[in-house]
């Protein structure tokens, strides 16, 4: 889209934050033209003419020098070129030009894309976010846009409820203020309208101003069998027609805000009495889920696969590539890595713990070499600098590491939708707490402030590295280690910001018997994006001690107080009971609607990984906690005596953890010390 002039900065700033859905347009519609659906330009990149169907604000269509509403998206665009490959033409890049326009265009037909725009100069293009086929529906030519809030951590239905009431801002991370006040907004299965909102500063945070106006409405099945496209829980495309209807549904049997909340209330006590959980009831609800998990399959992959899809692919794989792992192990690696930002995966050599760390990558669509990188660490590293490379003051020039890493961060930044996944083989090789500390403090701070300097930003730089990299949720941090005497041990430092997962080996027989049952299967990948990965799988998106049940919570305060009567060093941070909460809030769905593994065996894992791991010393110091063997008799020590009290066998088994204990009483008794 031509502007007759460049857009200002506040617009511009605004712009970013707004969504639009659209399709490609038609041979027929630019017959009388000089424009085509798809086609190439003068350096060998594709073009594509794309319709918009949903309202422009005025603020930014006043600039427009045509008011057709087409908008032009290409193939220059890293974020484009990902889409296509990854939901759409799978073999692209292996095309022919002609052939890959031929190919583009076909596979956008009938489509419904939601885009953002963005300006360059005197010229506005646009960027793909999301792609959903329509089945047999007909393409109309206007959608409308259903708002969703973006919730504070722990923040339910209710507290939105409360939150307008009292006039407190709430944000439409989507609806900037570029845009007229939504008719309707939605949030757990209940729509708000005749909202008069005012803004803020920032262009997407509102304040409502008619709290007694405002009507609400309980929306039943037929509104996500409705929604045609959405973008996690914050836009929802509905057609015209049902749109109108909704508003005049609303009109006839709304209720107020304070109803609303009263039934909300009543939901969850018949959720409580039935068993089910507003998430199942919300995955059952959507036709759109439903959607994305049988959309069509290209070539090998499924786009937007849904959390039990991914899991059953990442099982399935498993079998597939002869890695042989136990299912909890596989459900705890998943757990980890979507809850934590760094999780080590330990245990002997040839247990095959980096080939887990690359299907794990692989199944969730990520291209080695591009979104997924292996970086085998050396003994030599010693600083930072050895993986991420350093600016020299002389030719005022960074030169970057062999290992690739800052320009994958680079890129990862770029592209905060794209998941990425880095591979630390081998990272007790060196002095993890050298050559990794900054990444150590980072990778625990709130995302905005997740910033790594590679060097002072009041140096010129020649060659385009900015001075610091901001690390998004976009990035899986994993790391491989063998426990042995050619390894360094970790510091608690840490242990207490690490998942570290010890895979069981099965025993050989159990190796055959899944051997004798394995059947060829495909090797299946779901391209997800970080929305869906961090946010869209998640029950709980940060964990917290009310999470917990007074049960667990009594259970911890009991475990720290032990374990820091042996000794001042030892105990449960905040930090960590944080991680466990959020790692048990999030177990995932099978496909058959079972859970992948119970919250006890949740616990009980997490205790192992995130306590027990970083207890180690000499018997004067935990021999009183984990105990001692006398010839074969186990003593039992302090934490094994509480695990396997009544009142802890009610919560869980504690198998593994009892069994670690057991392991480092062992040690104990033959070494003198336990790691």
């Amino acid at each position: 889209m031509k502007l007759t002039r460049e857009l200002t900065s506040d617009i511009e700033a605004r712009l970013k934050k707004a969504v639009f859905v659209g399709r490609l347009m038609t041979q027929e519609e630019l017959a009388y033209s000089m424009l085509e659906p798809v086609k190439e330009d003068s350096q060998e990149f594709l073009i594509f003419q794309i319709k918009c169907l949903s309202d422009i604000p005025d603020e930014l269509s006043q600039h427009f020098a045509f008011q057709n509403k087409i908008f032009r998206g290409s193939t220059r665009s890293p974020n484009n070129l990902q889409k296509i490959r990854s939901q759409l033409v799978p073999n692209f890049d292996r095309l022919k030009l002609e052939d890959q326009r031929k190919k583009l265009q076909q596979s956008l037909e009938n489509k419904l894309m939601l885009f953002s725009l963005y300006a360059s100069s005197t010229n506005l293009f646009l960027d793909i976010l999301k792609i959903e086929e329509m089945d047999d529906q007909v393409l109309d030519d206007k959608y409308e846009m259903i708002s969703g809030p973006l919730l504070g951590v722990n923040e339910k239905g209710g507290d939105f409820d409360e939150r307008l009431k009292q006039g407190r801002p709430f944000v439409l991370p989507h609806h900037p203020d570029l845009f007229r006040n939504p008719s309707l907004i939605y949030l757990d299965k209940v729509l708000y309208s005749k909202v008069k909102l005012k803004t803020s500063g920032n262009p997407s945070t509102y304040y409502l101003q008619n709290p007694d106006e405002v009507r609400c409405l309980e929306v039943s099945h037929d509104f996500f069998n409705n929604v045609l496209i959405r973008l996690a829980d914050q836009v929802y495309v509905v057609g015209s027609g049902y749109y109108h209807k909704l508003l005049r549904e609303i009109m006839a049997n709304g209720f107020s805000l304070q109803e609303a909340k009263d039934k909300r209330l009543e939901r969850k006590k018949k959720q409580l009495l039935t068993g089910k959980s507003e998430t199942e009831g919300k995955e059952n609800d959507s036709k759109v889920i439903e959607r994305s998990q049988k959309q069509e399959k290209i070539g090998e992959v499924k786009a937007g696969a849904s959390e039990s899809t991914f899991m059953g692919n990442l099982l399935d794989n498993a079998i597939t590539k002869g890695l042989y792992f136990d299912q909890t192990d596989l459900v705890n690696l998943h757990l980890s890595l979507k809850t934590n930002m760094l999780t080590i995966i330990g245990g002997m050599s040839g247990t095959g713990k980096s080939q887990l760390a690359l299907l794990y990558g692989e199944t969730l669509g990520l291209e080695y070499g591009i979104h997924l990188k292996l970086l085998p660490i050396s003994p030599s590293y010693h600083e930072p600098g050895d993986i991420l490379g350093f600016m020299n003051p002389t030719t005022e020039v960074y030169q970057e590491s062999e290992t690739g890493l800052v320009s994958l961060l680079m890129e990862a930044e770029s592209n905060p939708e794209q998941m990425y996944m880095l591979i630390f083989d081998e990272m007790n090789l060196a002095q993890v707490e050298h050559w990794f500390s900054p990444f150590i403090s980072l990778l625990e701070l709130e995302k905005s402030k997740r910033v790594l300097q590679l060097y002072h930003s009041q140096i010129q730089c020649k060659n385009a590295y900015p001075s610091e990299v901001k690390i998004g949720d976009n990035v899986i941090f994993v790391g491989t280690v063998n426990l042995d005497e050619t390894t360094k041990a970790f510091s608690h430092r840490l242990l207490d910001r690490a998942n570290v997962i010890t895979p069981r080996k099965l025993n050989f027989k159990e190796v055959r018997d899944m051997q004798k049952h394995l059947a060829h299967r495909p090797y299946m990948t779901a391209q997800t994006s970080k929305s869906v990965f961090r946010e869209g799988w998640m029950r709980s998106l940060t964990g917290d001690i009310s999470d917990l049940t007074d049960d667990e919570i009594s259970l911890m305060d009991q475990i720290h107080s032990t374990m820091q009567q042996a000794d001042s060093g030892q105990g449960i941070s905040f930090r960590v009971i944080r991680a466990i909460a959020h790692y048990v809030s999030n177990v995932p769905a099978l496909a058959d609607g079972s859970m992948a593994i119970s919250r006890g065996t949740a616990l009980d894992i997490q205790f192992k990984q995130r306590v027990l791991s970083k207890l180690s010393g000499m018997e004067a110091t935990i021999g009183r906690l984990v105990g001692l063997f006398h010839g074969e008799d186990y003593q039992e020590g302090h934490l094994t005596r509480i695990l396997q009290s009544a009142s802890s066998q009610k919560i869980s088994t504690f198998e593994q953890s009892i069994q670690l204990l057991k392991k480092k009483a062992k040690e104990l008794t033959v070494h003198g010390y336990a790691n």
